[in-house]
């Protein structure tokens, strides 16, 4: 009786919630194929159609849940562009940004690049995830404008041309790069075993972005 209440008690916005909650967590334990979506109920402590107000099945809620991840993933990008900062130094604060919310969510960053979605069967994952990426080309591209009249690091004649096929290269360049760094913070290869020293952490993703923009041949 005191369950039925409580799948009652949901509204619109606490069911998804809910769901979301309960599959992270399975994603966590079992990896994002190893349950179903009448697992995620019971996780979640809902009746086993409660889901289908919202999603047709479990692959369109781990959609809508990786959609949710960019976003917040976005928003933190989008925090650092509001910091008083040279184009540069935007750059590897959103970096910092990146491997910061890969690392406090590792279930979330494997769904969101992993297989288990097709992200051009959701609108709302797919434009999710382009927004994002979209963020670090802009951020790219400001730096490659600024640097037309000046290296950003030493103050010598820019090398970089504005464009944005040149931008997007750099943002694949730098998103590699910074995605690796993550999956090895996460997975403990960078310290032999033990979390890396966030300082070490903050110096090595600096020296690689830096190395990156400055320094990659035409």
């Amino acid at each position: 009786m005191e369950k039925a209440s409580i799948k009652k008690s949901y509204h619109h916005g606490d069911l998804k919630k809910a769901l979301h909650a309960a599959a992270l967590a399975l994603i966590s334990e079992k990896g994002s194929r190893g349950f179903t979506l009448a697992e995620i109920c019971k996780r979640a402590g809902v009746s086993i159609a409660a889901p289908y107000r919202h999603y047709e099945s479990k692959e369109a809620l781990l959609a809508s849940l990786a959609a949710e991840g960019y976003s917040i993933l976005d928003a933190g990008l989008q925090r650092v562009l509001q910091e008083d900062l040279s184009h540069l130094e935007k750059l590897v604060e959103m970096g910092k940004a990146y491997v910061r919310f890969a690392v406090a969510n590792p279930s979330m960053l494997h769904l969101m690049f992993g297989s288990s979605v097709n992200k051009d069967n959701y609108a709302e994952l797919d434009r999710a995830a382009k927004n994002t990426y979209g963020t670090l080309v802009k951020q790219v591209y400001e730096f490659l404008g600024a640097s037309l009249d000046g290296d950003a690091v030493s103050g010598a004649p820019g090398s970089f041309g504005g464009n944005l096929a040149r931008a997007d290269f750099l943002s694949m360049t730098l998103w590699s790069f910074i995605h690796g760094v993550s999956m090895l913070e996460i997975d403990r290869h960078l310290n032999h075993g033990a979390p890396q020293c966030e300082e070490v952490l903050d110096r090595l993703i600096r020296h690689g972005t830096i190395a990156i923009m400055t320094g990659i041949p035409q």
